[in-house]
């Protein structure tokens, strides 16, 4: 997955940065275990916004004002994607573990 983080300054001088992303999953196609607790990031269903689970909820903010809470969504980001490949990774080895045909003859 990429993100792309555009950084602009306005004219009167506020920092902005905006988050987006092109391939990032939405939440239907990520397992309940990952997008249930923190940290999470998705993109939304319906409108294609950018969700990431923290402990206290939900938010929707990809527009940042400050560089620190510009650099705490990228560490967010950063430890979710770790964090949805162990949770894969423990799929793939139960799917290697279980999956498969059982032939018994009686």
């Amino acid at each position: 997955m990429q993100i792309k983080i555009v950084k602009e300054t306005t004219k009167d001088g506020q920092m902005i940065a905006e988050i987006t992303s092109e391939d990032m999953l939405t939440r239907s196609d990520l397992p309940e275990e990952y997008y249930e607790h923190a940290p999470a990031v998705y993109k939304d269903n319906n409108g294609g916004r950018i969700t990431y689970v923290e402990d206290d909820g939900e938010h929707n903010v990809i527009r940042f004002e400050s560089a620190e809470s510009l650099k705490d969504a990228i560490a967010h980001i950063q430890a979710s994607g770790e964090r949805l490949h162990q949770i894969k990774k423990k799929i793939q080895q139960t799917r290697a573990l279980w999956d498969g045909t059982t032939v018994l003859t009686i």
